[in-house]
């Protein structure tokens, strides 16, 4: 039972907070360990369940949630520098501002913002790609310094010195940073 108002207040706030940092916490484990394969992702949580206006709260039992993997993640750098889309086919990474000098520019590219955009598919290495566009939102979500971002074949790791991403399997990629930029 809860005690009067300002203490069941603060106990109710107090558990509110803490379901709220585990649905957070949930939310960012889904995002950081999508697969790319064909199976499910379960996530098991257990917590306290608040029920607003009546000032009871009563512990719930574990909660099993399925869900099918994701085919497409969007991602920012921290200080949303650079944005990625990865999915099954490529992982692509565009950076806004940067100091490295880029490889020429191709014939073949009529697209604005040439050194922007990198890129690695399923084969061959990681290169520039000719694109108008960022690949993803910039409001997409921030992959936090030393996590790894897995689907498909591909894994995108974030450090605060570049962003790497690379195809597991042929073991080509990109780096790419504010200052440099690495294919392979």
């Amino acid at each position: 039972m809860l005690g009067p108002v300002g203490e069941g207040g603060f106990r109710v706030g107090l558990a509110i907070g803490a379901l709220v940092a585990a649905v957070v916490g949930l939310g960012l484990a889904l995002i950081l360990t999508t697969g790319g394969d064909d199976s499910e992702t379960t996530t098991t949580e257990t917590g306290t369940q608040i029920e607003i206006g009546t000032g009871t709260e009563t512990e719930t039992e574990t909660v099993t949630t399925t869900i099918p993997p994701q085919d497409v993640a969007e991602i920012r750098s921290p200080t949303g520098n650079i944005v990625c889309r990865v999915a099954s086919e490529e992982a692509r990474c565009a950076i806004l501002e940067f100091a490295y000098a880029p490889p020429p520019k191709p014939a073949s590219c009529d697209l604005p913002g040439w050194g922007h955009t990198l890129g690695v598919g399923t084969v061959g290495e990681g290169a520039f790609v000719c694109s108008g566009n960022p690949p993803a939102s910039l409001q997409s979500k921030v992959l936090r310094y030393g996590y790894v971002l897995r689907l498909g074949p591909f894994e995108c790791d974030s450090s605060s010195l570049a962003l790497l991403c690379e195809n597991r399997e042929t073991g080509h990629g990109f780096l790419v940073s504010r200052d440099r930029y690495r294919t392979y």
